[in-house]
């Protein structure tokens, strides 16, 4: 008899013991057929551009590259480990990047940004920050802080209830200029 309440305690115990362990997770692209991009020159309105300025080397979570599109297998705090590696196919330095992403509206009931941003250049954030420039053909690695992934939680669960999402959208991908120009890039082309 001992046995059987040992053996119903496990089974009852059998999903809580999965509860944080890896589950189905996907990355996409907006729902768009090709690359976009918007070119901004100073305090003009952006205009329609075929320049890109950035170019997808690699998504990686928890060290492992992972394909945009492509479900793959993650723990709840899967975002923390998110890195994204840029590359300027530019011809002129970057002088700051901004990589946003959203959550689709099946994950949250309506539709709400993510809030989960890289900034390259965080010297308005951290005075203390002197990030160099991305010249061109050069690789960057973006992720997040500690201190960064805290704060974004207490966002997404401000404004969704929950921390933990199955799929999040690339949102765009801004490289910033010293002349004060910018490229925002929807669906970042791959880099060669």
């Amino acid at each position: 008899m001992k046995k059987i309440y040992l053996l119903l305690g496990f089974v009852l115990l059998l999903p809580l013991l999965s509860f944080g362990q890896s589950q189905e997770r996907i990355i996409d692209f907006p729902k768009v057929p090709e690359t976009r991009s918007l070119k901004r020159t100073g305090t003009e309105q952006p205009v329609a551009t075929d320049e890109k300025a950035l170019a997808l080397v690699e998504i990686t979570v928890n060290g492992k590259a992972v394909l945009p599109e492509k479900a793959f297998s993650a723990g709840d705090d899967w975002l923390k480990s998110l890195t994204i590696k840029l590359k300027n196919v530019s011809d002129k330095p970057v002088s700051s990047i901004l990589v946003s992403f959203q959550i689709p509206k099946t994950e949250t009931g309506n539709n709400a940004s993510l809030g989960l941003v890289f900034r390259h250049n965080q010297t308005k954030i951290n005075p203390t920050t002197k990030e160099k420039l991305v010249m061109p053909d050069e690789i960057i690695e973006l992720s997040m802080t500690e201190k960064e992934y805290d704060i974004a939680k207490g966002v997404w669960l401000q404004k969704t209830g929950k921390t933990v999402f199955n799929q999040i959208i690339l949102g765009s991908v801004v490289a910033m200029f010293e002349d004060g120009s910018s490229i925002t890039t929807i669906k970042p082309p791959r880099a060669q």
